[in-house]
């Protein structure tokens, strides 16, 4: 077999390396999307060899399939997820079409901007890749721009904050020769080797919560009543001045639930404490502000997500759903400590992540309400994500997370 192979002529060879190339790249794409984007930060490090893989694609149709593969598993967890999210409201494999769909548009600019010179000229393959990657951070594909690689500069760089994010940035396309892949290699190796636990301020309290169907815009009186007395009930055990719970967890702000509120805000403020919690807050339009309210020493107005969830809570073809606040800057005051804000979706897309960082911040919080997804890789996501984000800029990390 060997010898019948030497004896090939070279343009035989070349289609058989053409066809195996066929197979090895979406498959490789696969593994990375998969082992990637995980509950491990450090698995992260793999976003690095996304361009590469692509790279060796055959034409533009066949780059466009291998970066399906790669995002197809970087969201495996939202057909699940949206099967329960949805419930019977949803036809039956809707959570499956939307995720195809998904896929699909974040695939499109890597199927776009393939080159067969993207192998053999660095150039060419920077300036394809940046502009893939900046595609994926600015509207109206960044809304759902899962899986980017800039993400893994927290773990390969850990510290160097924006330094370290241009330095990835610059190594994503480092793969034109044995001698830079097989450097990019170590690199990768390296940061395996390096745990990354965030950094934490004991000034800030996180609560975590489990509470099923975990939903707002329809609650039970009653249900609603009793979370909220067992969240007063343990906010009033924690002693730092600083409280963060969930996402949604407070329910529907109306100036009834304010002034339920309000004999445990002025509790709060004897103590000096801050409580930072998730509610939905109603809007004359009909829509909805999902957001932070802020009571206590440092009450200030709600504290609204950017960017809510596509579909399921931003609907623009509906007064009914979640109101997005495209230039809200993410980042409140409390007293002297600047901190950034993130809301569950916006924990997985880069634009609202750099547009917080650019203001700097001192500590990052990160609420969510993952019910829903408590069953897919999510949620462990969300912590990788958040936790390489702190690495990267040597800030605290506060997360309350619903699930």
């Amino acid at each position: 077999m060997f010898l019948d192979t030497a004896l090939r002529p070279p343009s035989d060879r070349r289609v058989s390396h053409s066809a195996l190339r066929l197979i090895w790249s979406p498959l490789a794409a696969l593994g990375l999307g998969y082992a990637g984007w995980g509950a491990e930060s450090t698995m992260l490090a793999l976003a690095l060899l996304f361009p590469a893989v692509w790279s060796r694609a055959c034409s533009h149709g066949h780059a466009w399939l291998i970066a399906i593969a790669y995002f197809a598993m970087v969201t495996r967890g939202i057909p699940g997820g949206a099967a329960v999210f949805f419930g019977e409201t949803a036809p039956s494999g809707a959570g499956w079409v939307l995720w195809m769909t998904f896929n699909a548009v974040l695939a499109l600019p890597w199927g776009w901007l393939w080159s067969p010179h993207l192998v053999a000229h660095y150039p060419a393959a920077w300036w394809r890749t940046s502009l893939a990657m900046v595609l994926l951070i600015l509207p109206p594909l960044g809304l759902f721009g899962f899986g980017h690689p800039l993400t893994a500069a927290g773990v390969l760089f850990p510290s160097l904050g924006w330094f370290g994010l241009c330095l990835t940035w610059l190594l994503l396309p480092f793969h034109q020769s044995p001698a830079r892949l097989i450097l990019l290699l170590l690199l990768i190796g390296s940061a395996f080797a390096r745990p990354v636990t965030p950094l934490r301020d004991e000034r800030w309290r996180a609560l975590d919560t489990a509470y099923p169907r975990l939903q707002t815009t329809s609650p039970d009186f009653m249900e609603d009543f009793a979370r909220q007395q067992e969240l007063r009930r343990q906010a009033a055990q924690l002693d730092a001045p600083f409280l963060v719970m969930p996402e949604g967890v407070a329910g529907r702000w109306s100036p009834i639930a304010a002034g339920g509120w309000a004999p445990f805000e002025r509790y709060l403020t004897s103590r000096g404490q801050t409580l930072l919690m998730g509610a939905e807050i109603p809007q004359a339009s009909g829509s909805y502000l999902n957001a932070i309210v802020v009571l206590g020493r440092h009450a200030q107005a709600p504290l609204p997500q950017r960017v809510p969830v596509p579909i399921s809570m931003w609907q623009p073809w509906h007064a009914g759903g979640a109101q997005a606040n495209w230039f809200a800057s993410g980042v409140a005051q409390f007293g002297t400590t600047r901190v950034a804000y993130l809301i569950c979706y916006e924990q997985f897309i880069l634009g609202p992540m750099l547009v917080s960082f650019a203001q700097g911040p001192e500590v990052i919080m990160a609420i969510a309400n993952d019910w829903w997804a408590r069953e897919t890789p999510i949620p462990g996501q969300q912590r990788a994500i958040m936790a390489a984000w702190s690495a990267l800029f040597g800030l605290p990390l506060v997360q309350s997370v619903n699930q």
